[in-house]
């Protein structure tokens, strides 16, 4: 958890995408309900690379397992 010196800087960092080193790190604002066991995230586009992986592998099943 991490305060901000005011709302203008907490909208500066939570608007953008993060990362460390090269994992992607989502921040959210707390609030009162939080939850971190039940919280949802939303789905990201991610780019995959799988050299020597046969074609007929390249399913959505297949990158899931991954």
């Amino acid at each position: 958890m991490v305060r901000f010196e005011n709302k203008q800087v907490a909208d500066w960092v939570v608007g953008k995408n993060w990362t460390f080193g090269n994992i992607p790190v989502l921040m959210k604002k707390w609030t009162p309900l939080f939850d971190v066991v039940h919280e949802k995230t939303d789905v990201f586009l991610v780019w995959v690379r799988a050299p020597g992986l046969p074609s007929f592998l390249w399913v959505e099943s297949v990158f899931k397992v991954i």
